[in-house]
C-alpha cells in the first residue's frame, strides 16, 4: 500500500494515513475486501510508532470503511460497510435508474425485495468465485513494475498472479511457455505487447493495459524549482529511462535528472551528495532514507499504476475466459 507521509505538515500522521486510504478506496486503488497491511507492517514502512497506524485504523473502522478479524488481518469493508464512500454522482444516477427498473419488473413478478437481494447477492458471488479461479501471468521488462503489479493488483478478490521478467523468459523461452500453460490469461503493457504476443503464439490470450504514472507523483515533480538538481534511484536502467521518457511526455523538462542502480552504500551517498531532491523507484524508498533522513531533501516515490479503464477491462476479460472454460467444461 503506496502511502506517503507529509513530515512538514502541520495535520496529524494519523488523519493523512486515514485520508490516503479513503482516497485509494474512492479511485479504486483498494477494492472491497482487499487486505490492507498489519499495524506493525505499515508503522515499518512508514518509519512511524504503532500507536499512530492503529488510531487511523480505529478512525476507519467507526466510520465503516475498514474491518478487521482477528486472527485473520485488516480489510476493505465489503457491502453496507462503503456506502459512506463517495461514488460519483453519474454513477448513482446510471445505475440507480438501470436498479429501478429491474425493481420495478420484478415486483410485477411477484417477486419480494428479499428474492431481489438474494439474486443480487448469489449473482455477485457468482462473479467473485469467476475472478478467484483465474490465474493470470503478467510480463513486464523492469522488476519495479512487475514487483508492484504482483502484490497490488489483486482485482478486490484475489486473483492468482504470477510474474515473469522479460529478460529471464528470452533466457528459456521453452520454459516460460511450459510454466504458463495452466495459465489463464496472459497481461502486459502496451508496450510489450508484440514481443509477448510473438513469444506466446496463440498458445494462451494475451491483453495489454496502460500503466500511468500516479499523479501525486508528477504534481510533486513539477513544484520542484527550475534548475533542480534531481537523483533518481532504482533497481534497473530500464526503469530509469522509463521515468525520464515519462516526464518528456508532461514536458516536465525544468529539472537536471541523473540516476543510479547502485547497492553499494559508500557509491549511494556520494551519488546524492548535492541533490535538491530524490525519486525513488519502489522498493528503494528505504535505501534512500536511510542516507539522507537528517538532510530535509525531499523523496519523490515514482509509482505506476494501471489506469481505472484498463483495470476494468481487465475485470471483464478474467470474466469472458472464466465462462469459457465452463463452457467447455475445463
Amino acid at each position: 500500500m503506496w502511502i506517503e507521509l507529509d513530515k512538514n505538515s502541520k495535520i496529524p500522521f494519523y488523519i493523512q494515513i486515514k485520508e490516503q486510504i479513503k482516497k485509494m478506496i474512492q479511485e479504486g486503488m483498494l477494492t472491497e475486501g482487499e487486505q490492507l497491511p498489519t499495524e506493525r507492517e505499515l508503522s515499518e514502512t512508514l518509519n512511524i510508532s504503532r500507536n499512530t497506524v492503529s488510531t487511523a485504523y480505529e478512525e476507519l473502522k467507526r466510520e465503516r470503511i475498514i474491518d478487521s478479524s482477528p486472527g485473520r488481518g485488516t480489510f476493505v469493508a465489503t457491502s453496507d460497510k462503503t456506502l459512506n464512500i463517495k461514488i460519483p454522482k453519474d454513477k448513482v444516477k446510471k445505475y440507480g435508474a438501470i436498479f429501478e427498473k429491474i425493481i420495478d419488473e420484478a415486483l410485477q413478478e411477484d417477486l419480494s425485495f428479499d428474492d431481489l437481494s438474494g439474486i443480487f447477492k448469489e449473482k455477485i458471488k457468482e462473479k467473485k468465485k469467476l475472478l478467484k479461479k483465474t490465474r493470470l501471468a503478467f510480463v513486464e521488462c523492469n522488476y519495479e513494475q512487475l514487483s508492484y503489479f504482483s502484490h497490488r493488483l489483486e482485482l478486490g478478490v484475489g486473483v492468482n498472479i504470477h510474474s515473469f521478467l522479460l529478460d529471464d523468459i528470452y533466457k528459456d523461452i521453452p520454459g516460460f511457455l511450459r510454466q504458463i500453460r495452466d495459465m489463464d490469461l496472459i497481461v502486459t503493457t502496451f508496450f510489450h505487447l508484440p514481443e509477448v504476443e510473438k513469444i506466446v503464439s496463440g498458445k494462451k490470450p494475451v491483453m495489454a493495459i496502460s500503466l500511468d504514472p500516479q499523479i501525486e507523483t508528477m504534481v510533486r515533480i513539477a513544484r520542484l524549482p527550475e534548475g533542480a538538481k534531481v537523483s533518481l534511484v532504482c533497481i534497473s536502467d530500464r526503469f530509469a529511462e522509463r521515468v525520464k521518457k515519462s516526464l518528456r511526455n508532461v514536458n516536465l523538462t525544468n529539472i537536471e535528472l541523473k540516476h543510479t542502480t547502485t547497492k553499494d552504500i559508500k557509491k549511494l551517498q556520494k551519488f546524492l551528495k548535492g541533490s535538491d531532491a530524490i525519486i525513488v523507484s519502489p522498493g528503494r524508498k528505504r535505501d534512500v532514507e536511510a542516507i539522507v533522513k537528517d538532510k530535509n531533501i525531499p523523496i519523490i516515490e515514482f509509482v505506476y499504476v494501471p489506469d481505472k479503464g484498463s483495470v476494468h477491462n481487465l475485470r471483464m476479460k478474467i470474466i469472458k475466459v472464466q465462462r469459457e472454460k465452463e463452457k467447455n467444461g475445463s
